[in-house]
């Protein structure tokens, strides 16, 4: 939190001193949307809602300055659909079960499926026994938030006769306080020990980055003082994720049938795109 009002202030500062000049016409705005991850990070979240505000100068009739904060919140993780595919102590384990709770198919080592009525006895003598999922970290979780703010300057066009409203193009820098949180993930190097499970300690990626943005949008009138903003934008964090090659998903009988999903390979940079909306009030 220190370094998330440290990183404002140096901001808001940068603000005033460069622009002394501008207009007094000023407004605050409400934020609220929704990211969608790209590149590798789509490897670890779909997306992330996210809620926020801003502080707006105008700087003339057809450009202005924000300072734009947002929260978002990464919490559709990958990790309870992904297989363990290290060799462990157990050459095979059951995956699932009918309605009677017998085997309907086992996986190898390798994390390859194997109908139940196809399993050849001679590799897997003891098919008939249950044994413990030492393939499968259904348990395992992540979740990622950031903390972005952000100055971005707008440029618009000439206003249109479709609800007096004004396409725009914009562009951004600023920081981003991020922190990804990993959990309940079997340990790499013995995943079984004495027949239970045995899972490496929680851990976190957290670093302040520096990040960019360019998008555009539409700004339409409400009244006099408010209005409506619809936007879309590329974000790219200078930041990083760990890799994660013990972990993919493999096989049949999970969520998605015959769908492979690579390793968690290293994540550089971050990358996702935000759709949001908000609503600006402008004092005179």
């Amino acid at each position: 939190m220190h370094k998330i009002k440290l990183l404002l202030i140096v901001l808001i500062s940068l603000i005033f001193i460069g622009h002394l000049d501008a207009q007094k016409k000023s407004g605050i705005g409400l934020v609220g949307g929704y990211d969608i991850s790209i590149s590798g990070l789509s490897n670890w979240y779909s997306g992330a809602g996210l809620i926020g505000g801003k502080i707006v100068f105008c700087t003339s009739s057809n450009n202005s300055l924000e300072i734009e904060y947002n929260y978002h919140s990464f919490l559709n993780s990958s990790m309870p659909d992904r297989m363990f595919i290290a060799k462990s102590q157990i050459k095979y384990a059951y995956e699932n079960k009918d309605a009677n709770n017998k085997p309907i198919f086992i996986t190898d080592d390798q994390g390859n499926y194997i109908p139940y009525k196809k399993i050849d006895k001679q590799t897997y003598p003891n098919a008939k026994k249950s044994f413990a999922d030492s393939l499968y970290s259904s348990s395992g979780s992540s979740k990622m938030t950031v903390h972005s703010i952000t100055i971005n300057t707008i440029k618009y066009f000439t206003q249109n006769n479709f609800f007096q409203s004004r396409f725009f193009i914009m562009g951004g820098i600023g920081f981003h306080v991020y922190k990804n949180q990993v959990d309940s993930l079997l340990y790499g190097g013995q995943p079984i020990y004495r027949g239970k499970k045995v899972y490496m300690k929680p851990f976190e990626d957290s670093r302040v980055a520096l990040g960019f943005n360019l998008g555009g949008g539409i700004e339409i009138p409400v009244t006099n003082n408010i209005n409506f903003d619809l936007r879309t934008k590329y974000n790219f964090i200078v930041g990083e994720l760990r890799p994660m090659e013990a972990y993919k998903y493999k096989g049949h009988g999970f969520k998605k049938d015959a769908e492979e999903i690579g390793i968690l390979k290293k994540v550089f940079p971050l990358q996702y795109i935000t759709i949001s909306a908000s609503f600006t009030y402008y004092f005179q």
